[in-house]
This record gives C-alpha cells, sequence and structure tokens, in this order.
C-alpha cells in the first residue's frame, strides 16, 4: 500500500502549528499512526518476507522527556497491544520531520517481536522505511529532535579531541571530574565544561 508523502506533509504541518495541548498533541499523534500503519506493515511485510502486523496502540501518554523521546512497551504476554509515550518536547511548528521519526521508531518496535530490541530485523526495517519514504528515522535520535526544549539542559560538555558535544541535566561525575573519563567516540581525555544556566 503507498503512502502520499506529499498529502501527508501537507495535512500534518497545520496539526501540528494547532498542537497546544495534550489532546491536540494526541491528535498528531493519532494522525500519524493512522497514516502510517497499513504501509508499515505491507512494507515491512515484503521487506522481512513474513505477515508483519502492527500491535493495536492501547494508549499514548505524553512525556516531558528531554533525553527519551519515545518509548514502546510492550506486554510480556504479547496480546497484540503496545503502549506508546512520545515527548511532548516534539511538539513545536517546524518539527514535523523528526516528530515523524520518533513516532516510525516506536511503530517499528510495534510491529516487531518483543525481544528483538535495536537488532537485526528492527534495523532492516528502520532502512527500509528511510529509503521508502525518505524519512530519517534513526536508532537514537539526534538532540536536535528537541531543539528549544534543549533550554532544560544546564551543561554542555564538548571533546576537545573530537569536537562530539553532549548535554547533561545534571552536575554528574563527567561536569564534576572530567580528567577521569574518556571520549567514547576518540578515546581522548579533553573535556571543556560549559556551563548554560
Amino acid at each position: 500500500m503507498a503512502l502520499d508523502m506529499t498529502a501527508f506533509w501537507a495535512e500534518l504541518s497545520p496539526a501540528l502549528d494547532r498542537a497546544q495541548d495534550d489532546a491536540d498533541r494526541q491528535a498528531v499523534i493519532a494522525l500519524i499512526l493512522r497514516a502510517f500503519t497499513a504501509p508499515m506493515e505491507s512494507l515491512l511485510s515484503q521487506t522481512l518476507c513474513r505477515p508483519i502486523a502492527l500491535r493495536r496502540v492501547e494508549a499514548c501518554r505524553l512525556t516531558r522527556g528531554v533525553r527519551q523521546y519515545g518509548t514502546c512497551t510492550l506486554r510480556r504476554r504479547d496480546d497484540g497491544t503496545c503502549r506508546l509515550a512520545i515527548s511532548r518536547n516534539l511538539f513545536f511548528p517546524g518539527n514535523e520531520r523528526n516528530l515523524v521519526d520518533v513516532v516510525c521508531h516506536e511503530m517499528i518496535h510495534a510491529c516487531l517481536p518483543a525481544r528483538e530490541g535495536h537488532g537485526p530485523l528492527f534495523h532492516e526495517a528502520l532502512a527500509a522505511l528511510n529509503r521508502a519514504y525518505g524519512l530519517r528515522i534513526a536508532v537514537h535520535s539526534s538532540e536536535s529532535a528537541i531543539g528549544e526544549a534543549g533550554a532544560f539542559y544546564r551543561y554542555k560538555v564538548t571533546c576537545g579531541g573530537c569536537g562530539h558535544t553532549f548535554y547533561y541535566l545534571r552536575a554528574g561525575a563527567l561536569v564534576r571530574h572530567p580528567r577521569r573519563y574518556r571520549c567514547a567516540r576518540c578515546g581522548k581525555s579533553r573535556f571543556a565544561i560549559e556551563k548554560l544556566r
């Protein structure tokens, strides 16, 4: 089943612009779920060579997450349902792509076996959706996905070796004792700490 992405973006943008309260945000999530459910099931069934069905979304709650943008919770006893949680901080005008990427990421979890996590099937499904619909779904979303919500962070840490930047809400061990730690990307121990507020 094909999805007309031009019509989808044309419908989503005004809905996101109008989203002022949780009921509006829930309606935006419902719009994304409605648009992607059937095309995603069809595409993933073809890609993974077996029937794939999205679990019924029993509930979708909104969180205040600034680090975790979305979750999909499956029950131990798989009864064909799941629960989603999406960060309120993704809902601002101009952030349509990041919001869709996060919701689709969680929808992939809702399609795959409970123990799959971010394993090979997940990566295969993610790549297929990105190719088919021009999305940028990732295993871990970038910090730019929440844009203005970044104001919640208190510390900005930049590696002096590779320039990788990341943010902290609290003055944890790395912020207090940067010389004790090494960058996971380049292995250097040269961090610049900047207090944001």
